[in-house]
């Protein structure tokens, strides 16, 4: 847990370095320790974004690494092992609050604008912040995002 409050946590997970396999396998399986015996204590940390920033960035970090993995990996098992972790709405939730709990840039908010129709297609609603929507609406942007519209660094 305390991986969540250091800045960059999550970004240097997902670049898949050998080093950081085994803790990216327990934050995508639902039943690993993390979601199981640590579920609590993750939920607590995770509730403090709103006052820590650092905790923020990593929850947003992880839904932009969900949402790449959802958009472009189709058929792996790591998308089908988040899919599964994503259709629990206590943590999809959890993650969901947390990266939104004070306002994103507009390019933050464009990177994973999707990610609460994906939500709901697993079956887990999620609710927008009130900043959401003008974001978007000034972004002008389309719904989904086109393949060539992701980002220049997405996670290997």
């Amino acid at each position: 847990m305390v991986g969540l409050r250091q800045p960059g946590f999550i970004e240097r997970l997902f670049r898949r370095e050998n080093e950081t396999f085994d803790i990216r396998c327990m934050i995508l399986t639902s039943s690993s320790e993390l979601w199981s015996a640590l579920r609590a204590e993750v939920f607590i940390v995770l509730k403090e974004a709103a006052t820590d920033r650092q905790i923020q960035e990593n929850a947003y970090d992880l839904l932009y690494w969900f949402d790449y993995i959802l958009r472009n990996e189709s058929g792996h098992e790591e998308t089908t092992l988040l899919k599964k972790l994503l259709s629990d709405p206590e943590i999809s939730g959890a993650i969901w609050k947390a990266a939104v709990a004070a306002p994103l840039s507009p390019r933050g908010v464009a990177q994973i604008r999707d990610l609460p129709n994906q939500l709901k297609a697993l079956g887990v609603e999620v609710t927008t912040p009130a900043w959401w929507d003008p974001v978007l609406a000034a972004l002008n942007l389309p719904t989904d995002l086109p393949d060539s519209d992701q980002p220049e660094n997405p996670p290997e």
